[in-house]
């Protein structure tokens, strides 16, 4: 005859249940709050409340997949509150193994995409994590779609290796994956990069050489492009040069449509430079209500390299 199931089997298999739901309400939960805070859109949560009382009640959040995801959902809620991160990133490197290959990656970007926001609104404090998030990422292929490496990641990439003074590092990182680009956009999204590089290395001629020689098609990356030649003049002392690439640079923002908060971002450079020019040498009332001016101003492109000469 059949087996009946005893009283501790339908206990456990009720337990099972209730966790594998509550595992996956806060996986679900954790994407549209990420989808949310980028694309302005509101959407309702269900029995999530519900979910979070009875995994932080039933100490839940000992459970590998549950710490995973109940870490990263208090940290996209809490965004303010660094330690949320720090538990969802010491969770997510301890417990990746048990998750497959297509969830730990939407997991690596979903890190990845946090720390960018935070980095976009001023804070800094996670840019050593997420510099280690994209080293993990590239080693396992997580950053790669079908083979191919977004330009905006190789930009990413390189600017936070630039902060962090990881030069070496950053030159076998821009040849190993400049094939990895698009090829379209390769030999500009490389030489961009490259010429970031040398900027940092103080080599002003050979970056000059390289953002003139390439075809900066994508407007923002030209823009990006232009606001580098900015340093490359001021470091070298072509102060004529850099009077006459900020007209141009200023006209060119002016003519161009479509270009939304970044045309303010840009604009605010241009105007602080020439505030940065015009300066006299021991003014130095001027000096602190210029470096003023600009910590206050929310949107400005290369905004710590403008308060470093000051």
């Amino acid at each position: 005859g059949q087996r009946r199931i005893g009283p501790v089997n339908l206990q456990s298999l009720s337990d099972a249940l209730d966790l594998s739901y509550a595992t996956e309400k806060l996986r679900q939960a954790c994407f549209l709050l990420s989808h949310q805070s980028v694309f302005r859109t509101d959407y309702r949560f269900g029995l999530l409340p519900a979910v979070v009382q009875l995994v932080e009640e039933q100490e839940w959040r000992e459970h590998p997949g549950v710490a995973v995801y109940y870490s990263a959902y208090q940290a996209l809620q809490h965004p303010e509150e660094e330690r949320f991160f720090q538990e969802f990133y010491t969770a997510l490197k301890k417990e990746e193994h048990l998750f497959p290959e297509e969830e730990k990656r939407a997991l690596y970007l979903l890190a990845i995409n946090f720390c960018i926001r935070q980095y976009n609104l001023g804070r800094r404090n996670l840019m050593p994590q997420q510099f280690e998030l994209y080293r993990w990422g590239l080693e396992k292929g997580f950053l790669l779609a079908n083979g191919v490496l977004s330009p905006f990641t190789y930009q990413n990439i390189t600017i936070l290796a630039l902060v962090l003074g990881e030069e070496q590092w950053l030159e076998g990182f821009l040849e190993q994956y400049r094939p990895a680009l698009a090829p379209e956009k390769r030999d500009t999204v490389h030489a961009f990069c490259q010429a970031c590089l040398e900027v940092q290395r103080r080599q002003f001629g050979r970056a000059l050489e390289l953002l003139q020689r390439a075809e900066y098609g994508d407007l923002l990356l030209n823009l990006a492009a232009k606001t580098v030649q900015i340093k490359v003049y001021y470091e070298m002392g072509a102060l004529q040069l850099l009077e006459s690439h900020l007209s141009a640079m200023e006209g060119f923002i002016r003519r161009k449509k479509g270009l939304s908060y970044h045309r303010e971002s840009y604009l605010h450079t241009v105007r602080f430079t020439r505030r940065l020019l015009e300066l006299r040498p021991y003014d130095r009332a001027g000096r602190r209500k210029l470096r003023e001016q600009i910590e206050q101003t929310g949107s400005v492109a290369e905004k710590d390299w403008l308060l470093k000469q000051l």
